[in-house]
Parts: structure tokens; sequence; C-alpha cells
């Protein structure tokens, strides 16, 4: 043994000499070298045989369940940094690509505020803002912050193998991390309020039952959208203890303890996926009661499901995280759980204006076709499977401009109308008036 321990002290000194033209190779540790000494018998390989020792799986897996057993946390990533280095192995940096995905998605998302808040703009013939505006105002808000965490992070070393990455800015990572979980549970809860409210917007009380099913069901999933991320930020708050450990416990140096935080993260990510698909699901019963063709009411439908992308984007994250809550190359594989939360982000906050983009693009369309007022009808009702003429107050008929989908087919004594925002409102009679040629948007 004191042979391979001579001879792995040479590989050591060899390995410094090809490693000269590396920036910064770290000086091995003593409890590295003996850790080297005990692996390269095992290898198969000469000591001095560096290509086949670069190569050898058995001595990498020796080697680090050797570190990983017998040394510090610091040393064992400064000797896997030796390894790479010595045996030229590519240095991974997916930083550029995270910062270019993040800030391009934010980049749509600016646009599709922008689209929403025109389209509403009463002085653009809009409806007007309500508060499922302002929710999404300010998730978008809430964006900024979790993007500039998440570049900053990019710089210091996310999407780096972490043996690459300097110790302070391995804690400054794990810090900012730990910020920005708070950032995507609010801007998830925040989107998803929104949506909700959208559709307490467009669908009005059903005056005729004495319990509005729908709107209850509407305001209960809102008290669990505030109550679940207040649980779920004091629970990641106190996670540790002290509560720095969250970011400092990774060297082994700090004295704490944290509790169970995978089967937090995990049950919680299970949870969003589960809101994902009741938020989609809600408006369903109201979209099948519509009387339109099947092929424009699979269209109503799909403009309100698209959300729909937003729970596949939750399941591929979670998909992520259940690797990261066992892996040690913590910088490499928590880049991919931040860029598929940033997705899921930016994502949830464009599917909640789409509706609003396509209205705009619509009424843009039909400004630019000239088509105008000429003839004026009453607006038909459009719910439980009927088209009648129905009292509306103005805001309530504008909402239901939101669906948007083009003629209803009707029947003999029954006036063609639209889902969509219309102009006009006969005060006399206080049935909302409108062009059936005008064609100014959906919601």
């Amino acid at each position: 043994m004191k042979c391979w321990f001579i001879a792995s002290v040479l590989l050591v000194a060899t390995c410094m000499g090809h490693a000269s033209a590396q920036s910064s190779t770290p000086d091995l540790s003593p409890c590295a070298i003996e850790c080297i000494s005990k692996a390269v018998p095992i290898s198969g390989c000469q000591a001095t045989d560096t290509t086949c020792l670069c190569e050898s799986h058995a001595l990498e897996t020796s080697v680090r369940a050797c570190l990983k057993e017998n040394c510090s946390v610091k040393e064992s990533l400064l000797t896997q940094r030796f390894q790479a280095a010595t045996c030229g192995a590519p240095v991974r940096d997916q930083g550029d690509l995270t910062r270019r995905i993040t800030w391009s998605l934010f980049a749509i998302v600016g646009f599709a505020i922008f689209a929403r808040f025109a389209f509403r703009a009463p002085f653009l013939r809009g409806t007007g803002f309500g508060f499922d505006d302002w929710t999404i105002f300010l998730a978008a808000l809430m964006i900024v912050p979790l993007n500039a965490l998440i570049h900053d992070g990019s710089l210091s070393g996310l999407g780096h193998d972490v043996w690459e990455v300097s110790f302070p800015h391995l804690t400054k990572i794990l810090y900012l991390f730990w910020i920005g979980e708070f950032l995507y549970v609010w801007i998830m809860s925040i989107s998803k309020i929104s949506v909700i409210l959208l559709y307490l917007r467009v669908w009005a009380p059903d005056t005729r039952m004495r319990r509005d099913k729908f709107r209850m069901a509407c305001f209960c999933m809102i008290i669990f959208l505030i109550v679940f991320p207040i649980s779920l930020s004091l629970a990641l708050g106190f996670e540790c203890n002290p509560i720095s450990y969250a970011w400092q416990g990774w060297d082994g140096e700090h004295t704490g303890s944290c509790f169970n935080l995978n089967a937090l993260i995990l049950s919680a990510a299970g949870l969003n996926v589960i809101q994902d698909l009741i938020v989609c699901a809600l408006p369903l019963p109201k979209l099948l009661a519509i009387p339109l063709p099947l092929a424009k009411k699979i269209l109503a439908i799909t403009i309100f499901l698209v959300g729909l992308f937003v729970t596949i984007c939750s399941i591929i994250r979670l998909a992520f995280l259940i690797k990261w809550g066992s892996t040690e190359n913590r910088t490499w594989y928590y880049n991919s759980v931040t860029i598929w939360s940033a997705i899921e982000c930016n994502l949830a906050v464009f599917c909640a204006c789409l509706p609003s983009i396509a209205g705009l693009v619509q009424r843009i369309y039909r400004a630019s076709m000239g088509i105008d007022a000429a003839t004026t009808v009453v607006a038909s009702r459009c719910t439980e499977g009927r088209s009648t003429p129905m009292q509306m107050q103005r805001q309530q008929w504008h909402e239901m401009s939101g669906v948007g989908v083009g003629e209803i087919e009707t029947r003999k004594g029954l006036v063609d109308s639209r889902i969509e925002t219309l102009p006009g409102y006969h005060r006399g009679s206080g049935e909302y008036m409108y062009d059936a040629t005008d064609r100014s948007g959906w919601i």
C-alpha cells in the first residue's frame, strides 16, 4: 500500500504538470491523496498512465465514495475540480442559455400585459380594468425580481458543474435559489387567482339559482390560492434552524438542521399541478352550455384550456425536482429546475392574457378591414343552451364577449348574435344593443 501511496503522489505531481495550463488548479489535500492511493489498485491502471486513470469508471466511483466518507465537502469538490482539469473534461456552462430563455420569455410577457391593458382601456373601446387585470399585472411585476435572481445566479455559476463554482458563489446561488422559491409560489398562485377573477367577470351571478355553485367554487378556490402560498412561504422560511442554514449548510462547517425539504417541495409541486387542473376545469360546464356549432364551441373551450400548457410545464418541472432532491451536483441540476420554473411562471402570465391578445388582434383586423356599424339588434342570451333576449348590464355583456368565437346559429324568429364585446347600450329598454356587423373583439 505504501508503494501505491507513493505512486499516487507521483501521479498527482504528473497530473499537476498536465493541469498547469488550466486556470487555478487546486492543491489536493492529504485526505484526497489517500483516497486516490486506495483507488488506483482497483482501477487496474498503471499509476503513471493518466489516460487509463481518467477513463476508469471504477477509479472515479471509488474515489468519490472515499471522499464522501472521509473528507470534507470542500475537499471533495476541490478534488473533483482537479480531476476534471487534469483529464481535460469539458467545462459545461448553461448560464447563457438560461439568461436568454429567461429574458426572451419576459419580453413576450411584457407584450402580453401591454396587449391586455390596451384591449381593456376605455379610451380604446375597452370594458375597463378589473381585479383580474391588476392581479395579473402584479404577477408580471414579480417576474422581474425572479428573472433578476436567475440572471445573477447564472453569472455566479448556476448551470456549471458544482466543482467548477467557487465556494462563496455556491453559497450565493443557494441563497438566490431560496429567495426564488417564494417568488415562484406567489407568481403561480396570483396568476391562477387572476384567471378565476376573469371567470367571475365573464359569468355574472345566475339570479335564477338560489346558490350559484360555479361562483361558490370560484370563491373557494381563490381562498385556497391565498392560504396555500402563505402556508408554503412560512414552511419555506422556517425550513431550517437557523434560517441561514438553508444556504450555508452545504459545506458541513455550519451547525444547524432542516426538516425534510424534498418532501415539502415535491408535495407543493404536486399540489400546484392539481390546482392547474382545477382552474382549467372550472369553466367547462359554462362553456359546454354555450349554444354554438361544435367547431366554434371547441375553439371557445380551447381558448380557456390553453392554461394546460402551464400544467405540462409543472409536470416537467416536477420530474426535475425528483432528481434535484438526490443530486450532489447542485448547480448543474438546479439550473434545469430554474429554467422550467421561469418557463412556467412566464407562460402562466401569458396564457392568462391570451384571450385579450386574441381580442386585440381581432379588433385591429376588423378596423383595418373597415367593418363598421350598419344594423342594430338585441343581444341574445347565451346561457343554458338558449338564444333569447336578455336584460344585461353593460359590464356583464362586455365580459360575455370573452368567449368570442363567431356567430351563433339561430333558429326561426331569433336574431344573429355574437359572443363578443359590442358597442351600443339601449338606455330606454335596459337591453344591450349592438350592431350585428360590428366585430370589435373578445374579452
